[in-house]
């Protein structure tokens, strides 16, 4: 009996033993984590401007897995374990497992790797010319500690981004954006960054040519002004128009702003080349399109002026009063452009007059022909307008001259004229 009570004590410290193991934080109590961390370069030697990966892998839970550089003046590491070389030497690091619910945080050996002079392409890229790109590389890690004396990035009285820099005559500048990743060589003091992508936020780095300096700038570029504006007529009367316009750069959106005596300044941004604006009939509308790019800075404004019309600019078509037929190809021509352009439903109003006081009764007969055969080259663009014909002058119109057609039109719907400013 006191064996099976003894027996039975034993077991239950060692199953009470196995679940604090198991579940240390339940009791306040971390354990150590079982699995090694280690870290294994892609390459153990490389030289500098180059870069590798330390390859941070193992520990037991799920801490984040990071990696420490311990020689500065060698190399610069990156958390994730990418490697960089700034001087011959050996690049030390290590890497962390860190705590997790049940795990303590635990570290791996030192690494190392082996940095040897500047690579070729660094001594070539330092001898080229200002302003041509030497290649493309993947993102770098975060460069050395900013000790790069007096290095600015201005923007020129033109509106160019230009960086300066007085620690050295000989370097490398690295641009990088979610699109382009490049590198520059740079001789002297000073280089203008005038064909950076607009629209874009850069990356920029700048790095002497032994890698002992380095200073990094972040800059937006503002995306261009979008041109090309049309409206779309609307299909009811409620007063609502489709502005499109066409994009000169990358922007992630545009604001749209308009106001009129009786609109209140209405303010929108989109993320597509459209906008629906509601405008009243008579009224001049002063709208405003700006692109916006990355980082929120803004193109300089479009401005237009619009404004709701359902009667037409006239149109005077010259015409010879001794032919039944329009034979003028410039008339012909103006014709059934103004047919291609007028919205469905349109009604167009043709007037003969003004032939001469001293027309003879050939020539006033002719007027209805010419008349006719007016309506059939507009009808020929369009089949759908509404066309009327009247063969008697229009009295008060000043710019009628001997020998023309008047030719107006009214619209159902009336439509959005736009024009800059």
């Amino acid at each position: 009996m006191k064996r099976s009570f003894v027996a039975l004590l034993a077991g239950l410290f060692s199953l009470t033993l196995l679940q604090t193991q198991a579940h240390g934080a339940l009791f306040g109590v971390l354990a150590p984590q079982e699995s090694p961390v280690t870290l294994s370069p892609s390459i153990n030697s490389i030289k500098v401007g180059e870069s590798t990966q330390a390859n941070p892998a193992g520990g037991s839970g799920d801490g984040a897995l990071t990696v420490t550089g311990i020689t500065p003046t060698i190399c610069s590491v990156s958390t994730s374990g990418t490697i960089l070389g700034i001087s011959a030497g050996t690049c030390s690091f290590y890497a962390t497992r860190g705590q997790s619910g049940t795990y303590l945080p635990r570290t791996s050996s030192n690494g190392s790797v082996t940095i040897t002079g500047a690579s070729t392409q660094s001594q070539s890229n330092a001898g080229s010319s200002a302003g041509i790109s030497v290649g493309a590389g993947g993102p770098l890690p975060p460069p050395p500690p900013p000790d790069l004396r007096n290095a600015a990035l201005t923007m020129s009285a033109t509106g160019v981004p230009t960086l300066t820099w007085e620690a050295f005559s000989k370097g490398l500048i690295h641009l990088v954006s979610d699109v382009d990743d490049y590198f520059r060589a740079v001789t002297g003091n000073t280089l203008e960054l005038a064909d950076l992508t607009p629209g874009r936020t850069w990356q920029i780095t700048i790095y002497s040519e032994d890698y002992s300096f380095s200073r990094s700038f972040k800059l937006s570029i503002p995306p261009t002004t979008p041109v090309f504006f049309e409206s779309l007529a609307p299909q009811s009367l409620n007063g609502a128009y489709t502005l499109t316009w066409k994009p000169t750069s990358f922007a992630i959106a545009y604001r749209v702003t308009y106001s009129s005596a009786s609109i209140k300044s209405t303010s929108m941004q989109v993320s597509s080349t459209q906008a629906l604006i509601f405008l009243k009939s008579g009224e001049k509308t002063a709208l405003a399109i700006t692109a916006v790019g990355q980082g929120g800075v803004e193109s300089k404004p479009a401005k237009l002026t619009g404004i709701l019309s359902a009667a037409g600019p006239i149109s005077y078509i010259a015409v010879d009063p001794n032919s039944k037929t329009i034979k003028s190809a410039a008339s012909i021509d103006t014709l059934r452009t103004l047919g291609k352009s007028l919205p469905k439903k349109a009604t167009v109003v043709i007037n003969g007059f003004n032939l001469s006081k001293k027309s003879n009764s050939t020539q006033i007969r002719n007027l209805d022909s010419l008349l006719k055969n007016a309506s059939e080259i507009i009808r020929s663009s369009r089949k759908d307008l509404v066309i009327k014909t009247v063969s008697k002058p229009v009295l008060g119109d000043k710019a009628a001259k001997p020998n023309e057609l008047r030719i107006g039109y009214t619209l159902t719907i009336p439509m959005l004229k736009l024009s800059a400013g």
